[in-house]
């Protein structure tokens, strides 16, 4: 009886400890960054030069804005460079949430040719009344172009890690997001050139 009440508290005191242990862990691992802009600024133990220029902002239905930068990342130690582009969504509402997304320079002529397929979307595509197009980017951005139940086509701009921030406003912006991308994209190039 006493040999069963010592293994029964042994088990009990091991089962106590793994919890114990189990709840130290981290809740998630941190992701590994998914575009070169931000793998150059996680550098750890180097010194971080980060060059931005605001290029514009769509503004999205109650107040929500998607705003486009041009973005230089340099490792002043190694002059190891990254080029693109960040867009900041930022919901509307006191709640709303902001996400920064980030387009390596690699990726912005298939993030505009996307945009300008989008803007010329024809609805005979599908044969059904309802459709949805949709452009992803490998720094989390999605840019969603669909038709509501009462027929009217609306585009979304969506992106972030783990709650994304999205603004929703009319399919016509598309064209002007393109443009504010196209414009970045040149100031990009300028300043290569230099």
């Amino acid at each position: 009886m006493k040999t069963s009440r010592i293994i029964c508290l042994l088990i009990f005191a091991l089962a106590c400890s793994r919890v114990s242990a189990q709840q130290r862990q981290p809740a998630f691992e941190p992701l590994e960054p998914q575009t070169r802009l931000e793998a150059l600024q996680l550098k750890i133990g180097a010194v971080i030069v980060r060059g931005s220029q605001r290029v514009g902002t769509v503004r999205g239905q109650a107040q929500g804005r998607v705003e486009v930068s041009a973005l230089e990342v340099i490792d002043t130690g190694s002059s190891l460079k990254a080029r693109g582009l960040s867009l900041t969504i930022e919901e509307a509402g006191e709640r709303g949430r902001e996400a920064v997304v980030f387009v390596d320079y690699d990726d912005l002529a298939g993030l505009l040719e996307g945009l300008e397929s989008m803007s010329r979307l024809d609805r005979g595509e599908t044969q059904f009344t309802n459709f949805e197009v949709s452009y992803c980017t490998k720094g989390d951005l999605i840019v969603s172009v669909f038709s509501t139940r009462g027929g009217i086509v609306r585009c979304i701009v969506s992106g972030g890690p783990f709650a994304p921030a999205a603004v929703t406003f009319p399919a016509e912006e598309v064209g002007n997001l393109r443009s504010l991308i196209a414009t970045a994209k040149n100031r990009l190039d300028e300043t290569r050139a230099k």
